[in-house]
């Protein structure tokens, strides 16, 4: 990249003397925006290169979960479910998606669900999340049984 401005700015430095002056306003001011700091890649803040790992970047909350959710218990807490996402309440009266924990039930799964047969038995997939259709009390339900 420093290359690249060096050459530019040779090329405006020996234009501007070979037309038999310095450069005009204007041209000095754009040759002043495009040399003007590094392009940045649009992740880079919230890439760890050392670690490796995605930063929790603050948009990750949310202040609102999507209409028309579902409770659901596991333990004694309260969790909140919508179309294959899962939503926690987090500090601030925010939301954050999470990963669910393995024995939460559900009692529908979204349209975009997969079936997967292992070992003689049929299993569902929706979003990396393995789910084993039960019968309950309350009738047909999906739980979670691991993760893909």
């Amino acid at each position: 990249m420093r290359i690249r401005i060096c050459m530019l700015g040779m090329a405006l430095f020996f234009g501007g003397v070979s037309e038999g002056g310095l450069l005009s306003l204007s041209a000095a001011e754009t040759a002043q925006v495009v040399t003007r700091g590094k392009p940045g890649r649009p992740d880079r803040d919230r890439y760890d290169h050392h670690r490796k790992e995605y930063k929790k970047r603050k948009d990750h909350h949310i202040k609102k979960i999507p209409p028309h959710y579902t409770k659901v218990y596991h333990g004694k807490k309260c969790y909140y479910y919508h179309d294959g996402f899962y939503y926690r309440p987090c500090s601030g009266g925010y939301y954050e998606r999470f990963r669910p924990f393995i024995g939460m039930i559900v009692p529908v799964l979204p349209r975009r669900v997969h079936v997967v047969h292992r070992h003689g038995q049929e299993y569902l997939v929706c979003e990396r999340i393995l789910y084993k259709r039960i019968y309950t009390r309350n009738g047909f339900r999906y739980k979670i049984i691991g993760f893909v």
